[in-house]
């Protein structure tokens, strides 16, 4: 399907303050990988930790309470 219509006008919403504050999410991810280090391996806690942020993302949004 095309569409004729040209396109004037794209917005971004970029919120800097999450970008800011990625560095301390990283950070505390690591930590927490570390502290079960003798249970799991990084990676599977890693991905975990992003399933379990990506079930909470409608319900939490973006930012740390994702992680619950």
């Amino acid at each position: 399907m095309q569409n004729n219509h040209e396109l004037t006008t794209i917005g971004f919403d970029a919120d800097d303050t999450l970008w800011q504050n990625e560095q301390f999410f990283r950070m505390t991810e690591r930590r927490f990988a570390a502290l079960l280090a003798d249970h799991a391996e990084e990676g599977h806690i890693s991905a975990r930790l992003l399933e379990a942020e990506k079930r909470n993302l409608a319900v939490y949004g973006f930012g740390i309470k994702g992680f619950t």
